[in-house]
C-alpha cells in the first residue's frame, strides 16, 4: 500500500506494563497485561498479545506476533493467534492451554522459505541422514509428546467454552467486591482461554491464607517481579520505571477457574473470599 510508516500509531493498552527503556516501532499493538522489560527493541508493526513477557534486551524485527502460549484457542474478533504475524511460537507446557506431558511447543507460518529453514534447524541443520546444511540444534518433539497434543486438539475448544462459561461466572460474583478487589477488563470481541483467572486484592497474602485454609488452591503469578529477580540485578534498573510491576506483585492472586469446576465450588470460592472482606 505504500503508505509512509510514520502515518501508523503504536497502541498501548493501560493495563501493559512497558519500560521507560524499551523502544516499540509504529504500527505495533501491545495488549492488556503485557509485561515489556528494559532496553526492548520492538520493530514496526507487532502485536504482543495478552499477558505476555518480553524480557530485558530482547529484539522483534518487523512483523512479528507474540503470544503468551496459553492463547491457542482464543479469538480476537474472530481471528485466532498465530495468524497474525509472519512466524509465531507457542508453548505446550503442561500448564498452557494445549500441552503435552512434559516440556514442548511448536512455531506457526506461512512463510515456504522461513518454515523449510527452521525444519532443518530443529534438526541440527541436517537435510538428509547424511548431510548437515547448517548448524542447528536439536529441538524435535518426540513423537509421544505430539500425540498428546493433537488429542488435545479435538478436545481444546470445550474446554476453553467451559473455562469462559466459569469464568463469566466468577466475574458476576466478584463484580461487587471493588476496591476490596479489582477485575481486568474484558476487552469486547476477545475470547480469552482463562489458563490463569487473575485479580487484584488488597490484604492479597492475607487473603491466599485464608483461601488455601478453606481448601482452596489460590496461586500469586508471581511474588517477584522480573525487574526485582537477582537475574536483572547487573542491569541496575531504577525501580521507578516498574512502578505497575511492583504494584501489581503485591496485589496480584490467581483463583481456580478450570473446566472441571462445578457452579457449586465456583460459588464457594466466591463466598470464601467475599467472607474474608466482610470480616474486616
Amino acid at each position: 500500500m505504500n503508505i509512509p510508516i510514520y502515518k501508523f500509531a503504536k497502541i498501548i493498552h493501560p493495563t501493559a506494563t512497558v519500560s521507560d527503556l524499551a523502544k516499540i516501532g509504529r504500527g505495533s499493538t501491545i495488549h492488556p497485561n503485557v509485561n515489556i522489560g528494559p532496553n526492548v527493541v520492538i520493530g514496526n508493526h507487532v502485536h504482543i498479545f495478552s499477558q505476555s513477557i518480553v524480557g530485558h534486551d530482547t529484539h522483534l524485527s518487523n512483523y512479528c506476533y507474540v503470544a503468551n502460549s496459553v492463547s491457542i484457542g482464543a479469538k480476537i474478533k474472530g481471528k485466532s493467534p498465530g495468524t497474525f504475524g509472519i512466524i509465531n511460537a507457542f508453548s505446550m507446557h503442561p500448564l498452557k492451554s494445549l500441552n503435552v506431558m512434559g516440556d514442548g511447543g511448536m512455531i506457526s507460518t506461512n512463510n515456504k522459505k522461513m518454515y523449510n529453514w527452521i525444519k532443518k534447524f530443529r534438526n541440527h541443520g541436517m537435510i538428509d541422514r547424511d548431510h548437515i546444511e547448517f548448524w542447528g540444534v536439536n529441538m524435535r518433539m518426540q513423537p509421544l509428546q505430539a500425540v498428546v497434543a493433537l488429542e488435545g486438539l479435538k478436545n481444546i475448544d470445550n474446554v476453553i467454552k467451559k473455562r469462559n462459561k466459569n469464568a463469566k461466572k466468577m466475574d458476576s460474583l466478584l463484580l461487587n467486591l471493588s476496591p476490596n478487589l479489582v477485575l481486568p477488563k474484558r476487552p469486547k470481541g476477545y475470547k480469552e482461554t482463562f489458563a490463569l483467572y487473575m485479580c487484584l486484592v488488597k490484604n492479597r497474602d492475607k487473603l491466599l491464607k485464608y483461601l488455601i485454609k478453606n481448601k482452596i488452591e489460590a496461586k500469586i503469578h508471581y511474588p517477584l517481579p522480573l525487574n526485582k529477580q537477582k537475574a536483572s540485578s547487573n542491569l541496575k534498573l531504577n525501580q521507578k520505571n516498574f512502578i505497575n510491576a511492583n504494584k501489581q506483585a503485591k496485589a496480584i492472586i490467581t483463583l481456580p477457574i478450570h473446566q472441571y469446576l462445578s457452579k457449586k465450588q465456583i460459588s464457594y470460592i466466591a463466598q470464601i473470599i467475599k467472607n474474608f472482606y466482610v470480616k474486616k
